[in-house]
This record gives C-alpha cells, sequence and structure tokens, in this order.
C-alpha cells in the first residue's frame, strides 16, 4: 500500500451582480492509506438587493463558515473528529418582522466504524441567536422587539450491521437531548414573553 499523503487544495470565489457582494471559498486537506485531515471555509457578503423596479430594503448579509475533520484507521476501523463554526450576521430579512444581528453556531462530533460493522457517534450542537426590528431597519413596530434564542443538542448513537450473503440486518439506539430557549423582549419596557422552552 502507498502510505505516503496526498495533498489538495480549491480556492474559488465569485460575484454577486444584485447584491453587490462576493463569496470566497477555501478546501485545504491532505490524506494517505491511514490518516487525513481536511479543512474548508467560506466567506460571503452583499448589500441590499437591486431589482429592476428599486433596492430591497434590509436584504444585505454576512455569512462565514469553518469546518475540520481528521480521520485515522484504527482497531480495526476509522475514528473520525469533526467540528464546525457557522456565523451569520447583520443580515436582513425582509419578509419577516424582524432581521438576524447574529446567528452562531458550533459544532462537533467523533464517530468510530468498525470493519465487522460496529458503529458509534457521538454529536454536539450549540447555537445563540438574536433578531430585532430595529438595527438594520427603520423601527417596524410601536416598540423596539429583539427575540433571543440559544439550543443546546446532543447526540449519541451506537449500532452494528450484520451481513449475511446479500442482505444485512441493522441494529441500534439512539438518544437525543436539546435544550432550546427563545423569548421576546420589549426592549423599551423590558417585558418578556416566552415563546419556546
Amino acid at each position: 500500500a502507498d502510505d505516503s499523503f496526498q495533498s489538495f487544495g480549491v480556492v474559488g470565489g465569485g460575484y454577486n451582480g444584485s447584491h453587490r457582494g462576493g463569496d470566497g471559498r477555501l478546501t485545504l486537506g491532505t490524506a494517505n492509506n491511514d490518516f487525513s485531515v481536511q479543512y474548508a471555509g467560506e466567506r460571503l457578503s452583499g448589500q441590499n438587493q437591486i431589482l429592476p423596479n428599486g433596492e430591497v430594503r434590509d436584504s444585505g448579509y454576512n455569512i462565514a463558515k469553518q469546518d475540520a475533520a481528521i480521520a485515522a484507521r484504527m482497531g480495526g476501523g476509522v475514528l473520525r473528529v469533526d467540528t464546525g463554526h457557522h456565523d451569520t450576521w447583520d443580515t436582513g430579512t425582509p419578509a419577516l418582522p424582524m432581521d438576524i444581528i447574529y446567528d452562531r453556531a458550533d459544532r462537533g462530533g467523533i464517530s468510530f466504524e468498525q470493519e465487522n460493522g460496529l458503529e458509534a457517534r457521538l454529536t454536539w450542537h450549540s447555537i445563540e441567536h438574536l433578531m430585532d426590528n430595529y438595527s438594520l431597519r427603520p423601527l417596524t413596530g410601536a416598540s423596539r422587539m429583539a427575540a433571543p434564542t440559544t439550543s443546546e443538542d446532543i447526540g449519541a448513537r451506537i449500532g452494528t450491521t450484520i451481513r449475511h450473503g446479500d442482505h444485512s440486518v441493522r441494529a441500534g439506539v439512539e438518544s437525543y437531548w436539546n435544550d432550546f430557549n427563545g423569548y421576546q423582549q420589549n426592549m423599551d419596557t423590558s417585558a418578556l414573553q416566552d415563546m419556546f422552552r
């Protein structure tokens, strides 16, 4: 077997005329028969959308994404660790009464898959999200309103695949936990209204 590393990379970019914005992408990695590592990043931004009949207010956007993964053969299987961070900020949503001030998401995972069919995975995902009706647009109601939201997720799965000739049977167990908290706040009176918990 060839144990030498093979590296790769991709760089890309583009321009969005209707939003007078652009995007850039970078993917890098290296791998051999027993080990691999990869990184992918992306950045997108744009101003208010321009249409033949005028400008769509509060339709600009800012997005950044980063993802990385490492995998290695060991113990008769493949161990993989992956992580990522996605960030959206100052992004208008003209069809809604509020805009995205920020949306920050972090995730991570670790998995192991054996050649005999046994597999296990543990995942984690966290989100912080804020919308309001006054930071990116003229006030759209009688009061300044904000809607902070947080979410935490943890998932676990273990299973196996039994193969016999052309047939296979899969069996396993999966667990998922989520804590989601969202509410609206009147920034002028400080009054709170729970939406989800």
